[in-house]
Parts: C-alpha cells; structure tokens; sequence
C-alpha cells in the first residue's frame, strides 16, 4: 500500500480490502507488521506487553532512539509531546491515564451536552444570516472546527476569548504526530518549535492564573486533584495533548460523518423519520469513515497473540481504519447502514490505550446529527471537497455544503390540529379557552389568592410538592390552570420562570406541565405546551428573553410521533440530567400568529 498516494488518500478502504485478502496481518520486513483485520487488531492492541513507538521518529530497527535522542534537547515540540499519554507505556502511562481518568468524568461530559446544543444552533444560526439560500458554506469553516473548539476549551478552562488563537497551533501539532523529527527540513522544525513556544507560553501563564484562582474546569481539577505530583511540563503538555485529541480528530470525525450521511441520503431519510437510529446512526459512522485511519504500536516484550510470533522491539502498523471494514466483523462492509446490527469497529482503539475521550466524541457526534440534520429542510453537498493531504487523520480540509430553509419552521406558521380542523392560537383565544372536556384558564402574571390555594391544594393533596412553603412560591410562576369542566376539579398547571440557561448568560423562559395522571393524553400536552408558548411569546417582548427550556418528567412526552411533532414545529428535544427531557423553544424559529 502506497499510503501517500492521491488515490490512497481520497478512499483507503480498497486498498485495505486487497491487503486484508492477502493477508489481515501481513509482515513487511524482519520487525515490521501490517495489520488489517478486525479481529487480529482487537487483540493484538489489547495485549499488555503492545505499547507505544518512539514519538516523532518513523520506525527504526528494533526500536534504535539514538537519532531522535540527539535533536530532542533543541526541539521543543518533542519536549512537549513526550508526556502526552498518548505516546507513554506502563507505569508512566497508567499513572498519566489515571490522573486524568479522574478528574475527566463521564458526569462532566454529560454537563457539557447543553453547551454542545447552545454552540452547534449559534453556529447554524450564523450560517443562516451570513449565507443566502442555495449558496454554498463550508462545514468545516462554520461547524466542524469552532464546534469541537469551543466544547474542548471550555471543558479544559480556557477562556472565550483566547479560543481563536488555536487553530493553526492544534493543526501543527496534527503535523507533528505524522512526522519523522529526523528528516524534516530545517524550516519546518522551526515552525512547529515556534508552535510549541507560543503553547507552552500561553499555558504558562494560564496555569499560573488557574493556581491562583482556581475554578471547576479541567486544569483545576488536574491541580487539585495531583495535589503537586504532576511536574509543571506534565500539566501542560496534557493540557495540549487535550485540546489536540479533542479538537482535530473531533473536527475530521464530523466532517467524514457529515460527508457520509449527506452521500446516502436515503440513510439520512431514514433517521429523520426514525431518530430513535441515532445512536447506531453514530456508531455506523464511526466504523464507516473513522478519522484515525492508524496507530503504531511497539512490542515491549516477545508477544505470541492472534497466532502472530511477535518479537520486542517489532512494530506494528495497526490500520484500525481497516477493522470495521473487515467482512468478517461487518457483514456486508463497504455499505452504509445505520441499522446494522452489532457494530464492530476500533475506532477509538483498544486495551490500554483506549480513547479516554470515547464518550465525549460519541456525544459530540451524537448532538451535531440531531441539532445540524433537523436544523434545514434540505442540504446537500456543493461538490466534492478537499481531502487533508496526510492519510493518518482522514477527514477534510475543506467541505461546501449548501441549504435550502426548513420552510416549516422559517417561513409559515405550523398550527396545532385539534378536532375541528387547524386552530391559530392568538392570545385572546386563550383567555378562556375550553378543549375536549377541559378548561384553559390564562393566569399568567395575573393570578389570585384564591387560584393559588387552589393549585396548591392540588399538588399537596397528590403528593406532587410536599413542601407548603415551596408550593405557594411556585404557584406565583403558574402561567395556566386546567380544570376538568364536569368536576370543576384543578387537575394541571403549566409554571413559567425566567432564569439563565445552563453554559449561557442568555436568559430564558424554563416550562414545566404537570397533569394528574388519570388525566393525561397527548392532545392534550400538545395543546397545552402551544398554549404555553403563546404566553411566552406575547410577554417576551422587551426582555431580552431567548425562548423556553421545558423541562418534561411525563413519559408520554417520549414518544417517537410526539417527538416528530416538536420537531415539526421547531423545538429541539434531547435528553437532560436527572432522565428529563427537555425541549429548547427558540423564539426566532417558532412562528405563532400574534395579536
């Protein structure tokens, strides 16, 4: 395989079906080996005693550092890049893992969901006032780099307006991981040295700040938690290695996932019409068109694995790109199917050197799908793209893609259907407004002692807030009262408040409906969640208000056709903390008729 080939960088994957044909674990020379299948890969990359190469140096005999040893004093980038845990073995590297295993938990990752939604909708709304219709935008330029960016750095501690400066520093260091330090030209080796001196000198002086501050991002956590073990350049090379691995493989992971559901569109169909496909939907990418095509990995030991007689100091070329191809784990490999079942691949690799950062990459792909897909009625690609000239980390340099509006949303109002045909809500109509056996009653901002007492009556007795105190301060926030009309019987309430969104200093409009049980169907949610937003938008004016987070507790509002209907009028649902579930009504997407 000729790895730098036009042909092998714009599509490796017949390359790797010839090779794995031959041979899935094919050896190149006396310590070299090439590696394809998926299940000699899953393996071998799990095997203890397969650790880590040389970092910046191509394969030498029997793992031979003397040349690398002798420029790594005067290269700085190497300095840096020698403590990331990526390139480290046992123990140095279960110590580095660990450290950062820590503090980098799957409950911070979950936090970071809503500013996910906030970054990709800022971003779709930027693309929608700075490119017309049917004019072509590129992905990469307006979601798949500041996406991932402003997520990594958030995450790690660095400040909004600090995040601009990384772009070309976490691109060099991309550079980086695929060179041979020894052979590179001089001039290069000064740019990536110069590179590494503007990194190591901003994080000298954030990590300064951080010890004398403090907060609750990762670096902090990372001080706090080492409690001084960790050295000054451990910290911050991991800090770089962080915003690197978070940052660049992230952005070619969506821009190869982008590529793909937009290739096969009757794919992208299907998950518009089924969401619930969205996690196999990612998993399916994943595997299809991963961005780390491959990693090295070096024998500490004598290794006999997956019938392989593997000596110390071999090398291994571990084409992970190649595992989810393998008709062996994938019936039916080179087709796109986001309903496959029982997804095999190693994207995120294997054993020790398993991605710390799986589930953030997941939940990344994951939000961008739901919030980037649903966010336009049509788009499409604008023409080929330009593929990154390096094979190791595949995905784009560049991607045009162009739009047309979702019309449903943008354009006319979508009104909810009741018995007697589409009903416009309009504030009027809702001062008084009777449905199916209930009675609406319009409180907002107006309502009496005795309304109160009568919904507090209500939640004390059905055990739905047991605190009194808590209850009447509540009821100040109720914006409705339903009534069963026969019985005359408050059996709901719809609460609104105004408070900031999580990761936002934007203020919003936060929902909740509760009904008694025996009187919920989804008529009437659907009704009741319009009416609310009615009230929303009419006294949003002046407020600088930006739409309603609704907190739902009600599982009925799970349902596939109820969740579709949202979406047809332009909420956003996805899961919260706690098992909510909550919908984002942004009020410049949502047209309801005004008064």
């Amino acid at each position: 395989m000729n790895v730098n080939s036009p042909e092998f960088i714009k599509n490796p994957y017949p390359f790797y079906d010839t090779r794995r044909a031959q041979n899935p674990a094919f050896k190149r020379d006396s310590t070299t080996w090439t590696l394809t299948g998926y299940d000699v890969l899953s393996e071998v990359l799990a095997h203890p005693h397969i650790g880590r190469g040389n970092v910046g140096q191509k394969p030498r005999p029997h793992g031979d550092t003397a040349e690398i040893h002798a420029i790594r004093g005067e290269t700085l980038a190497l300095q840096i890049m020698d403590q990331w845990m990526l390139f480290q073995n046992p123990p140095k590297h279960g110590e580095s893992r660990k450290r950062i295993a820590d503090v980098f938990t799957i409950k911070m990752i979950q936090q970071l969901e809503e500013l996910m939604r906030v970054t990709v909708r800022r971003q779709i709304r930027t693309i929608k006032e700075q490119v017309p219709e049917h004019q072509h935008f590129d992905l990469i330029e307006y979601i798949a780099y500041p996406y991932p960016a402003n997520v990594i750095c958030e995450m790690i501690g660095i400040p909004p307006e600090d995040q601009s400066k990384f772009a070309g520093w976490t691109r060099d260091f991309s550079l980086s991981v695929e060179l041979d330090f020894v052979s590179i030209g001089s001039d290069l080796r000064s740019q990536l040295n110069e590179t590494a001196r503007q990194v190591k000198d901003y994080f000298d002086s954030l990590i300064a700040h951080k010890k004398e501050h403090g907060g609750d991002d990762l670096i902090c956590r990372l001080i706090e938690e080492s409690k001084g073990s960790i050295s000054h350049i451990e910290l911050l090379s991991n800090c770089v290695f962080l915003l690197f691995a978070g940052q660049e493989s992230t952005t070619q992971m969506i821009s190869n996932a982008v590529h793909t559901l937009l290739s096969h569109p009757e794919q992208l169909s299907l998950l518009k019409s089924q969401p619930e496909l969205i996690k196999n939907t990612v998993e399916e990418c994943l595997r299809y068109d991963t961005s780390t095509q491959m990693i090295g990995r070096f024998a500490l030991e004598d290794v006999q694995v997956a019938g392989l007689d593997i000596k110390k100091g071999d090398h291994i070329f571990a084409f992970i790109g190649a595992a989810g191809r393998d008709p062996n784990a994938n019936p039916n490999p080179n087709k796109f199917d986001i309903t496959r079942q029982k997804i095999k691949h190693l994207a995120f690799a294997r054993g020790a050197h398993h991605c710390l950062g799986a589930s953030l990459a997941r939940l990344e792909l994951k939000v961008l799908i739901e919030e980037f897909f649903f966010a336009f009625e049509d788009l499409s690609l604008a023409g080929p793209g330009k593929r990154r000239p390096t094979w190791l980390m595949r995905g784009f340099e560049s991607l045009p893609l162009r739009y047309q509006n979702n019309t449903n949303i943008e354009n006319d109002p979508i009104t909810i259907q009741l018995g007697s045909g589409l009903y416009p809500f309009q504030l009027r109509d809702l001062d008084n407004f009777s449905f199916q056996g209930y009675q609406l009653e319009n409180v907002f901002e107006k309502i009496s002692t005795e309304q109160r007492q009568a919904c507090v009556n209500m939640w004390m007795t059905h055990h739905v807030i047991a605190n009194k105190e808590l209850a009447w301060e509540r009821s100040k926030q109720i914006c409705y009262i339903l009534t069963h009309i026969e019985s005359g019987d408050v059996i709901g309430v719809n609460t609104l408040y105004k408070s900031q969104f999580q990761h936002s200093d934007s203020l919003y409009f936060f929902n909740r409906m509760y009904i008694l049980p025996d009187y919920r169907n989804t008529r009437l949610m659907i009704t009741g969640t319009a009416a609310m937003l009615c009230y929303a938008k009419h006294y949003l004016s002046d407020r600088g208000i930006n739409g309603v987070i609704n907190i739902n507790e009600n599982k009925k509002l799970n349902r596939r056709g109820l969740q579709k209907i949202f979406r047809r009028l332009g909420y956003q649902h996805h899961s919260w903390q706690d098992d909510k579930e909550v919908i984002l009504f942004e009020f410049d997407r949502i047209a309801y008729i005004d008064d």
